[in-house]
Parts: C-alpha cells; structure tokens; sequence
C-alpha cells in the first residue's frame, strides 16, 4: 500500500471542498507533510462531548503512531470510541496582501480519519516508542535509557492506518484583487520557521556529561515543518 493514491479510497468526508484547488491524495504528499511534523491534533469523543489533544508521533509506512498513559481519556476514547480525526499543520508564511481581506496563509496540511488498533506485545510497543522518537530527535532513542517493564506496562500505543484523508496545501504567492494592484499598500510574503535553539542542560546534571550527538546535531538548524527546496 506504500504511496498509494488515496484518490481511490477518498470519502465524502475527507474530500477537500473548500478551495478544492489545494487539496492532494497522493500518498508522496501526505507522507512528505507528515514526516516534516512531530506534532499531531487528535479529535475524539470523549462521554458525549468533543475534544482536542495535541500529542508526538510517528509514521511507520503506512500508518501513524501515537502513544501515552494507559489511564489516557484520549487514548480509552480513541480505541473504544467511534472514529477519530488525526491532523497535522506547518505554516509556512504569512501572505499580506494590498487588503486585509485578502491576507491568507501559505501551509501544509493533513487530515486523516479511522480507527485506531493498540500495538500489543512489549516488543512491539518498544519499536513503535522508538520511532516516535527517532522521529522527533534522530539518534536520540540510544542516547537514553529504554523504557522499563512496568514503564511499558503504563503506556498504551495506538496506530492509525493511512486509508482516508487528504492533504490541503497553499503555496503561492498574494492573490489581490485587480482594483488594488496600483494602490500604495505594500505586499508579499513573510516566511516562518522553526530553528532549534541552543540546548540547555538540566542544572542536577552529572559532571562532566557531555551534549550528545543528536541534540548537538539539531542546535541552531532549522527544525522540522522545513519546506523542502
């Protein structure tokens, strides 16, 4: 199933409407977004009323992975609950226009919807604890001390297939209208990044311990949500 157009699977849920222009269904695009994010909105139900939790994960292939508490509302409605919605954004700039109405934003975007599967077995939820953080920091996860039996035994992991959704994606330039084009406002884009900063050790630190390689890797270099040139 690795970069399968969703073309064929795309419901009446998941079909871009608004500005159908921007919408995508190529998996190359959807898994280029999702691998350019370490962050994550999960919409559930949660006794009757809607909620929001942003949360890490990772994609495996053709599904993405999240994980947290066993005792998690989002993790017990996500697996027992009806369908949840997965999304993922990075702003890109912001697009000033000649007129305020038509400021906008340049962005990618997913959103996925399906049900969710936990990842059984110790040895499967410590490859899939892995990737999560191979995903948010490379070289991190040998850096560290693995989790422990009972650590495992607390933490639930689930995994979203990539079987219905859509990208949404703008990234051109000022659309003014014509009637402004010769007035005296100024126009263009804005660009907007994420760059890691400089790390800062924890104060009750051993002596003598070292930056590791991962995080001196990523110091002041731009971080994910980075478009590609």
């Amino acid at each position: 199933m690795e970069n399968q157009p969703l073309d064929s699977i795309r419901s009446e849920m998941s079909a871009v409407r608004r500005l159908s222009d921007r919408g995508h269904y190529d998996r190359a695009t959807i898994d280029a977004i999702l691998d350019a994010q370490m962050m994550c909105q999960i919409g559930f139900v949660w006794q009757g009323r809607p909620q929001v939790i942003p949360t890490l994960y990772g994609r495996d292939g053709n599904r993405v992975l999240f994980h947290g508490s066993a005792l998690s509302r989002m993790l017990q409605a996500a697996e027992e609950g009806p369908e949840i919605c997965f999304s993922v954004t990075i702003l890109d700039a912001l697009v000033l226009a000649r007129s305020g109405f038509n400021h906008s934003a340049n962005y990618r975007s997913v959103v996925l919807y399906g049900k969710p599967y936990r990842i059984e077995g110790d040895s499967a939820k410590t490859a899939a604890l892995r990737l999560i953080s191979e995903h948010f920091l490379p070289g991190r996860w040998d850096e560290c001390r693995g989790p422990n039996a009972n650590e495992l035994k607390a933490t639930t992991v689930l995994a979203l297939d990539i079987s219905e959704g859509a990208a949404k994606v703008r990234d051109y330039g000022v659309k003014d209208d014509p009637r402004d084009m010769d007035s005296d406002y100024w126009a263009g884009l804005l660009p907007l990044s994420m760059v890691a900063g400089e790390a800062q050790p924890s104060p009750d630190l051993k002596q003598g311990l070292q930056v590791p390689d991962s995080v001196k890797n990523a110091e002041n270099r731009p971080f994910f949500g980075q478009k590609p040139q």
